[in-house]
């Protein structure tokens, strides 16, 4: 009896032994996968979440950056656009030549058709609305042919005029190739001609009246 006992006691213990060294080698063997899974879960989550977010962030960075693009375009063209009529009004009263009153003529007219076109394409695109603020600003003529004598005011006129047009030709050269809007880009593509006609027009008379040699601006 005494011996029946010892042996199952040594059977149990037996098994008992087995029982642990199999649980060690299991949990030994497991604890890599185990922690490779979880491990590269997570990180492949987390990945897949920052992957989206900075997707996301990058598409709504663009396309803000665009917007803001669409816009400044918007507000330059308008600003410029209206200081181009005030200026040729007070050219076209003030000048002595007729050349240079010829050249405000032109410019009046086909600014102001540009304007109205540009305010009608903005009039559905609250987002694209100029400042108030700014365009109020060009209500006020620069100085320089705005505070020539009359003597010199053909010259400073064409000076003035030749440098404003270099300018908004890169301007609407650049909304004509990157413009988000399309709208906006066909408006920049169909008076890139009439801007640079004003320019051509402006450095034959410049060359005239002294004016044209001065400007180092490049088109």
């Amino acid at each position: 009896m005494a011996s029946r006992e010892k042996t199952n006691r040594n059977i149990t213990d037996g098994q008992r032994m087995r029982i642990a060294v199999s649980l060690v080698a299991f949990t030994a063997l497991s604890a890599p996968v185990l922690h490779a899974v979880e491990t590269g879960g997570t990180t492949q989550g987390d990945s897949a979440t920052a992957a989206q977010s900075t997707g996301s962030t990058s598409t709504d960075r663009s396309g803000t950056a665009s917007m803001e693009g669409d816009a400044a375009f918007v507000q330059k063209a308008m600003e410029s656009g209206k200081m181009e009529v005030i200026e040729a009004q007070a050219a076209m009263k003030k000048a002595q030549s007729t050349d240079v009153r010829d050249v405000a003529k032109m410019i009046h007219r086909d600014h102001t058709m540009s304007n109205g076109k540009l305010e009608q394409i903005v009039e559905d695109k609250p987002s694209l609305a100029p400042s108030k603020d700014g365009l109020r600003a060009m209500e006020t003529p620069k100085q320089g042919a705005a505070t020539a004598d009359a003597a010199d005011f053909d010259r400073a006129y064409i000076q003035e005029q030749i440098q404003a047009h270099k300018e908004s030709i890169a301007l609407f050269r650049k909304q004509s190739a990157e413009g988000s809007d399309p709208e906006l880009r066909r408006f920049a593509e169909e008076n890139l001609p009439v801007l640079e006609r004003h320019l051509e027009a402006l450095e034959q008379a410049g060359r005239k009246h002294g004016a044209a040699r001065t400007s180092n601006t490049g088109t």
